[in-house]
């Protein structure tokens, strides 16, 4: 269970930022990382046969493409709607949305919402733009 500013993002629980697209979007950016850190380290078994190496690496990269766009699809939302992240019960969010930008590391799905992080970024102000650099300064996304 993490608990970030009032948020608890265990599986099932409730998030409550007042936005209950966006509480949604959290728990599904959340569980996707979950999903991304259990296939690193089923990959990185000893015990796994080539084969089986080989078809869990590419689960994983095609979870951390999906981790990459339901972050890139949440951060979309926080900017179309003007979400301030910085106080009150929506700071959880970039503290989520950052964790989760950081289990994206498959080259593909980086460059990927690095593209929609740069688009988002031109129509982006204040308090969104700031979310959106500080995410684009993660592992692979950092230019």
């Amino acid at each position: 269970v993490l608990f970030i500013a009032g948020i608890d993002t265990d599986v099932g629980k409730t998030v409550a930022t007042g936005d209950t697209v966006l509480d949604q979007m959290v728990r599904d950016v959340d569980y996707k990382r979950q999903q991304v850190q259990t296939l690193v380290e089923l990959s990185s078994r000893g015990d796994l046969s080539e084969a089986s190496r080989t078809q869990a690496q590419a689960m994983l990269a095609k979870a951390q493409a999906e981790l990459g766009s339901a972050v890139a699809d949440t951060t979309e939302h926080v900017v179309k709607q003007g979400v301030d992240t910085t106080t009150g019960t929506t700071a959880g969010v970039a503290s989520i949305l950052a964790t989760g930008t950081m289990y994206v590391t498959d080259t593909a799905a980086a460059s990927t919402l690095g593209t929609r992080l740069d688009t988002l970024k031109t129509g982006s102000t204040g308090n969104q733009t700031v979310l959106i650099t500080n995410l684009q300064s993660f592992g692979r996304l950092k230019r």
